[in-house]
């Protein structure tokens, strides 16, 4: 559960014009490049959507790289890694 404080930091960070277009643009992705049931997906189901080559993103995905590199990944050798910040 997030803190109190937390919350209201988030939630002051994205109170901004550049913020809400972006979460505008996001959440138009939904039932367009995102299927509608995106939004409770669990990871597994994550993982299995993204090792079949149906998913461009994927949190936790050191848990799943010894599936995303296996024989039969469609996206096997296909991976990159970025930095984020």
């Amino acid at each position: 559960m997030i803190n109190r404080s937390l919350a209201i930091a988030i939630k002051a960070r994205l109170n901004v014009p550049r913020a809400k277009r972006a979460l505008a643009m996001a959440r138009a992705w939904i039932g367009d490049i995102s299927p509608p049931e995106v939004l409770t997906y669990t990871e597994l189901e994550t993982a299995q959507r993204f090792i079949s080559g149906h998913a461009i993103f994927m949190r936790h995905w050191m848990e799943y790289w010894k599936d995303i590199e296996a024989e039969d990944s469609a996206v096997r050798g296909r991976v990159g890694l970025l930095p984020l910040g």
